[in-house]
């Protein structure tokens, strides 16, 4: 109120009109001649209480004055009186007939009123460039994650209580009926709804939702009163709010991310719509992704099944060694407690240890007696075949050194890269030891197999020399006693159908 008594200050100097603004119950702002006392100004309270009250212009005498009164609108629902008066005696400056007092109330009326009005605009404009703060701020949290293959139920935790924060509401969830684990609940810690079973009182959300809804094809609903909707009044006695986006993409539906909220003296706005439906669209691209992806890596699987039986069928007398080896390895990574993805490594690469072998001659595979130098030779490229052969698939990029190394030896004098010790990959070490002890057990076109307890003294024999002292050592542990654990059963299977990560 304070800004306006300057202004009003400098009309009563030019034309002697005396001005004060008052809600009814006290006068906020007083521009006056020096000799009125405060009974006079307790008058000019009560009049500017009736003005309110009639809610229009009114005019009348006070003592020697000629009074005059209008509401200002500074709000929604507010008022103030404002009101001006000249001495009946005074010299006519500014005139003071009825009519020009009027238009003079009148018009301070309305400047004072357009000012209002754009201060509010002016909070709404702040308010809406704060909530379009939180939404850059919001997306430049989630969207590294959201469109990463790193997609998971704990990002999806942390982007419905960003939502939860930034939106203000009392729930937020993501209900994904084929992908349960991706169901995520957020709940502000003030909630107190009533609300017993938050999951079975969201999935009665979701069902309430009509078909036939016309929001439905700009991919969201919502219902700003629940009151309002019988359908959604009968699912709880507090009035609420519900703004839910789809979560699709193409001719694919996966599910919804929706907002709930007990504050109804607000309602949804439209950048929260847009921040949720284009979240919504995000959640939805990244699994349209990821199933994508694991097509892909299906595909990908069968390749190598298709490339281990061309092995095999090359050379008959390995039938079933790379299945083996492979088994041999994965109880070792148990026993030496590997990492997820240091399985994952060694899973494909042992498996595929031996693939450059459909680029070596059947006739040198399948020679019953010893190799020529020559031949040797030839077998020798096999772990660089491979390699190469390998190469143009991404998935397996993490197994290609253990591929091209798994015939290095201990000592540096194998093949190709004539690696020692522990420049030689963990993976290919490995490999190393379930290799030669398969090959020692397994017949073979130039002899016959060894036992098990042959094989394994062979190991102790060249342990240090061509293996790993340490890996023979545990796969002497791992053999004896079988250890596997469930998981890598379980681990083994996934990568079996293609489904691990």
């Amino acid at each position: 109120m304070e800004r306006f008594k300057d202004l009003l200050k400098n009309f009563s100097e030019i034309s002697q009109v005396y001005f004060a603004i008052g809600d009814g119950n006290e006068l906020m702002v007083t521009v006056q001649p020096e000799q009125n006392n405060g009974h006079f100004q307790e008058s000019i309270r009560r009049f500017s209480a009736g003005v309110l009250d009639g809610d229009r212009l009114k005019s009348g005498l006070m003592g020697q004055y000629d009074i005059y009164g209008i509401p200002v609108k500074t709000g929604d629902s507010s008022a103030v009186a404002l009101i001006a008066y000249k001495g009946k005696d005074s010299d006519q400056v500014n005139g003071s007939e009825p009519e020009k007092m009027r238009n003079l109330v009148h018009g301070l009326a309305g400047i004072m009123e357009d000012y209002y009005a754009a201060r509010r605009e002016s909070e709404e404009l702040a308010d809406e460039l704060a909530q379009g703060f939180e939404t850059i701020s919001l997306y430049s949290r989630i969207t590294p994650q959201i469109t990463a293959f790193g997609f998971s139920d704990n990002m999806l935790s942390s982007l419905t209580q960003d939502l939860l924060e930034t939106m203000r509401a009392d729930l937020v969830f993501t209900n994904i009926s084929a992908r349960e684990r991706y169901n995520q609940l957020a709940v502000n810690g003030r909630f107190s709804g009533g609300v017993a079973d938050l999951r079975r009182f969201i999935e009665n959300l979701i069902d309430a939702i009509p078909s036939d809804a016309s929001s439905l094809k700009n991919k969201y609903f919502v219902v700003n009163d629940s009151k309002s909707d019988g359908a959604y009044e009968k699912l709880h006695q507090v009035p609420y709010r519900f703004l839910a986006a789809s979560i699709e993409h193409q001719s694919n539906f996966y599910g919804w991310l929706g907002v709930v909220s007990f504050n109804m003296e607000e309602i949804f706005r439209l950048s929260e719509l847009r921040m949720l439906t284009t979240v919504a669209k995000q959640i939805a691209i990244t699994l349209s992704n990821i199933d994508l992806y694991n097509e892909l890596d299906r595909f990908v699987v069968n390749v190598v099944r298709s490339l281990v039986y061309a092995i095999e069928a090359k050379d008959t007398y390995t039938m079933g060694h790379s299945e083996r080896v492979n088994q041999y390895c994965m109880k070792m990574a148990y026993k030496l407690r590997l990492s997820k993805e240091e399985r994952r490594t060694l899973f494909w690469s042992s498996i595929l240890h031996d693939v450059g072998k459909i680029g070596i001659s059947e006739r040198v595979l399948n020679k019953p007696g010893s190799l020529t130098d020559e031949e040797y030779e030839e077998i020798k490229t096999h772990p660089e075949k491979g390699y190469k052969i390998l190469n143009p698939l991404n998935q397996l990029q993490e197994s290609l050194q253990a591929i091209l190394h798994h015939h290095e030896r201990y000592d540096g004098t194998g093949y190709p890269g004539r690696l020692k010790e522990n420049e030689i990959p963990l993976q290919s070490r490995i490999i190393a030891v379930a290799d030669t002890f398969d090959a020692i057990t397994s017949d073979r076109s130039y002899r016959s197999h060894k036992t098990a307890e042959q094989a394994l003294a062979i190991l102790d024999d060249v342990a240090g020399r061509q293996l790993d002292p340490e890996i023979v050592q545990v796969f002497k542990t791992v053999y004896d006693n079988g250890i596997v654990s469930e998981t890598d059963e379980i681990l083994f299977e996934e990568m079996r159908q293609g489904k691990a990560k």
